[in-house]
C-alpha cells in the first residue's frame, strides 16, 4: 500500500514539475516573440527588463535556456552573474571599518622603521598597551613594506658592537739605511663604519708632526719616538674636533697660578705650557 502511494505521489510531482517547466517555456517563447515585434530591423535591442525577467526565469528553471533564441544561453548566465554583484553591492552598502587617522598610521611606520625586528603583533600589542583598539591585520597593513630578512639599523648595530670595532691602518717609515719598518695603527671605540679617514688623518698628523722631521735608525727607535708622540698627542695637544681640549683633559690654569714655563715634548719638536709658582 505505502508502495502504491509513493509511486502515485511521484506521478503527480512529475506531473507538476512537467506543467510548471511548459509553462516557463511558453512564457520565455512568448517573451522572445514580443521583443522582435516591438523591434525595428536590426540587432534586437534589449532593455533591462527583459534581461531582469530571463534572469528570473533562469534562476527558476535553469534548463529555460534552451528556449533562449535571440540571446546565447552564456549571455544570460552573464546577466546573471552581474546581477548577483550589483544584489550583494546593495547588500554591502553599509559603511565599512572605520578610516584609521594619520597620527595612528604614521605610529605604526615609525614603529616598524624603528624596530625592524618586529612583526605585526609586536607593533599590534604596544599599540593596545598604549590605548589604540585597532585589529592586527590594520597594522600589517599600514606597515611599510620591507625585505623578508630583516635587518637592525646602523645606530643599533654599532651601539651593540661599539666596544669591539677598531679601525686598522698602516704605513710605511724608511730608516737611515733605507730599511723599510711597518707601523700599524688601530683606533677603538670607532663611532661609525667608515673609520679609514680617521686612520688616515691620526697617520697624516703623525708624518707632519713628528716622522717628517725624526730620521729613525731602528725599529726600537721608532718604537721610542712614536711612543713618545703619542703622550703628548693624548695629555698636552689640544684638539679642534674635542673644542680645543685634549683626549685626556688638562685643566686651566688661571693667572693667578704662576709664571708660564715650558715643558719639551717629544725630543723638543712640540712643547707644553704650564703655570707654575714662582
Amino acid at each position: 500500500m505505502a508502495t502504491i502511494l509513493c509511486a502515485a505521489l511521484s506521478i503527480l510531482v512529475f506531473r507538476f514539475r512537467g506543467r510548471a517547466a511548459l509553462e516557463l517555456k511558453v512564457v520565455a517563447l512568448q517573451h522572445q516573440l514580443a521583443v522582435l515585434r516591438r523591434q525595428r530591423p536590426g540587432r534586437p535591442q534589449l532593455s533591462a527588463l527583459d534581461r531582469l525577467l530571463w534572469v528570473l526565469l533562469y534562476r527558476t528553471w535553469p534548463q529555460v535556456i534552451d528556449a533562449m533564441i535571440l540571446v546565447k544561453p552564456a549571455t544570460v548566465i552573464a546577466w546573471h552573474r552581474k546581477g548577483f554583484r550589483f544584489f550583494w553591492r546593495w547588500r554591502s552598502r553599509r559603511p565599512g571599518r572605520p578610516r584609521i587617522n594619520a597620527e595612528i598610521r604614521d605610529l605604526i611606520r615609525g614603529m616598524s622603521n624603528a624596530n625592524p625586528l618586529w612583526g605585526a603583533p609586536h607593533i599590534h600589542g604596544e599599540l593596545l598597551k598604549l590605548g589604540l583598539k585597532i585589529s592586527q591585520a590594520t597594522v600589517g597593513r599600514w606597515m611599510p613594506w620591507r625585505p623578508k630578512v630583516p635587518s637592525p639599523t646602523w645606530r643599533s648595530f654599532l651601539h651593540n658592537h661599539l666596544p669591539a670595532i677598531a679601525a686598522i691602518d698602516m704605513f710605511v717609515v724608511a730608516t737611515a739605511t733605507f730599511q723599510l719598518l711597518y707601523a700599524l695603527i688601530v683606533l677603538r671605540l670607532a663611532r661609525s663604519p667608515w673609520q679609514n679617514p680617521y686612520a688616515e688623518r691620526l697617520i697624516g698628523s703623525i708624518r707632519r708632526e713628528c716622522l717628517d722631521h725624526v730620521i729613525i735608525f731602528s725599529e726600537r727607535h721608532l718604537r721610542r719616538v712614536l711612543s713618545s708622540y703619542f703622550q703628548y698627542h693624548h695629555d698636552a695637544r689640544t684638539h679642534l674636533s674635542l673644542g680645543k681640549e685634549c683626549p685626556r683633559p688638562r685643566p686651566i690654569q688661571p693667572p693667578s697660578a704662576g709664571n708660564i714655563v715650558a715643558f719639551s715634548e717629544v725630543g723638543g719638536l712640540h712643547h707644553r705650557y704650564e703655570r707654575r709658582a714662582a
